[in-house]
């Protein structure tokens, strides 16, 4: 069940494991129109709050290096 949960995480857009939340990231990003906490990331993407700030940190140096920044 576990390995199932992850293998929708990395595979539906729109799957979270949160069912107070449908299950849906659009619903979640409708409640933390601001943004979400990390710490509530990491428990919908089954992470810890240290991956999900290591993922969120390559993400802008990503985005830095494709806008030559």
């Amino acid at each position: 069940m576990i390995e199932e949960k992850k293998h929708k995480i990395m595979q539906d857009d729109d799957f979270i494991d949160h069912p107070k939340f449908k299950n849906s990231l659009k619903k979640l990003i409708e409640k933390y129109p601001d943004g979400v906490p990390n710490d509530t990331i990491a428990k919908v993407l089954d992470m810890t709050e240290e991956e999900v700030e290591s993922t969120y940190q390559s993400a802008i140096e990503k985005l830095k290096a494709e806008l030559g920044v």
